[in-house]
């Protein structure tokens, strides 16, 4: 045997000491046990003694006096739960993920929201003059009624006017959601459309659309990029084509802020679109003249004769058609 020291010999001798100390208890309490007899020779108790030397288990047996009266059966019920309703199925008519389309977008896509576009703004052409009732045009109106969006969804993409459109009424202004009440508007600025035929931001922008998610969404917004950076091309074209270089859309508002500022409210590049349409461009400079806001031409840092804005307006061409064939390259390739 190792020598343990003086300590561990210590330890060891006292934990045999306290062993025989319980083994002669359990001893003496079954003898106690055997001899514990009632008068009438029956033991009142019976005392069951376990082998085990640290511990022992005493079951007694109740008088019949004592004998409590046994309780009420209690009986559990547990019910089921109900099956919670079918969830209907989406309509016949709506896309499902049983019919899920590419990503990219293809040639007619793009000309079928190109054509929508124009649609919308024949169709929401405001009055003539001062505008009384609201009117709005924008990215919800344009897709709300598209039929690749699911009807459940319409009422949400029709919100979606605020990301991107022009609204007014007779009591405010808004570009691309922001407002302002015409009490507060100093004036109106007019601008050449060159500066806002802006492309390199679309892919952001429409990436960014907080769109709800439905089978074909993503090639949706591709045709929706593919199809503004188109009709801005053809914007330009257009102008270019039938000399009409000088015209101005009400693309800003300067308006009243705290502490005596004065902040701008500036079009992007769909609601500049918007507001090249005649009509909502003349309704929202009357409705703005009848408010008393003046109405003024802004300072542009651009060509001063026609031959400097057509050579400007050849480049802006230019740029959103490369824009156009890198839109095309990235938005839909699948990773």
């Amino acid at each position: 045997m190792p020598d343990i020291g003086g300590f561990g010999r210590g330890l060891l001798k006292g934990a045999l000491s306290a062993t025989e100390k319980a083994a002669d208890k359990v001893k003496d309490a079954a003898e106690a046990a055997s001899h514990k007899l009632s008068d009438d020779g029956k033991p009142a108790a019976t005392q069951v003694v376990t082998a085990e030397p640290a511990a022992s288990k005493v079951a007694e047996e109740p008088a019949a006096s004592e004998v409590a009266e046994p309780e009420p059966e209690i009986t559990l019920v547990v019910k089921t739960a109900e099956p919670l309703p079918a969830v209907p199925a989406a309509p016949a008519d709506e896309p499902s993920l049983d019919d899920e389309p590419e990503d990219r977008a293809d040639e007619s896509d793009v000309h079928e929201l190109v054509d929508r576009f124009k649609q919308v703004l024949d169709e929401r052409r405001p009055p003539a003059g001062p505008i009384v009732d609201p009117w709005a045009t924008g990215f919800g109106t344009l897709l709300a009624e598209h039929p690749k969006i699911p009807k459940r969804l319409r009422g949400l993409v029709t919100r979606l006017d605020r990301f991107g459109g022009v609204a007014y009424s007779s009591d405010e202004v808004a570009f691309d959601g922001d407002d302002v009440p015409w009490e507060k508007v100093v004036e109106v600025r007019t601008h050449l459309l060159i500066p806002y035929l802006v492309g390199d931001a679309m892919a952001q922008q429409v990436e960014s659309l907080p769109m709800p998610w439905f089978p074909g969404r993503k090639r949706l917004l591709d045709a929706l990029g593919q199809a503004l950076l188109t009709i801005s091309i053809a914007t330009a074209k257009d102008q270019l084509t039938r000399d009409e270089l000088g015209l101005r859309i009400p693309a800003q508002i300067v308006y009243k802020a705290s502490f005596g500022r004065k902040k701008e409210l500036n079009a992007g590049l769909v609601s500049a679109l918007v507001l090249f349409e005649p009509a909502v461009n003349e309704s929202l400079i009357a409705t703005a003249r009848a408010k008393g806001v003046p109405v003024k031409a802004a300072d542009e840092e651009l060509g001063t004769n026609a031959e400097e804005l057509a050579e400007q307006l050849r480049e802006k061409i230019a740029t959103l058609e490369a824009e156009l064939d890198r839109f095309k390259k990235r938005f839909g390739r699948k990773d």
